[in-house]
């Protein structure tokens, strides 16, 4: 029996502050996001049976980034 391949789905949405309303959308790679957003993340579908844990990675890229090391 082949083993189960398990997916998730995560959306990314634009707030103007943390915890407040979100405004827009974010596809990944769409476009460089603004300074001084907030993100959030949301499941949005996944057939990964619970309990799950999901970790982030993040990558800052840029000339600010990489003055700031």
């Amino acid at each position: 029996m082949l083993p189960t391949s398990y997916f998730d789905k995560i959306r990314c949405d634009l707030a103007r502050t943390e915890g407040g309303k979100t405004y827009k959308r974010y596809e990944s790679g769409s476009s460089v996001l603004p300074k001084k957003v907030a993100l959030r993340f949301t499941v949005e579908s996944t057939n990964v049976p619970p309990p799950y844990k999901i970790v982030w990675h993040v990558e800052n890229h840029g000339d600010e980034a990489a003055e700031h090391k």
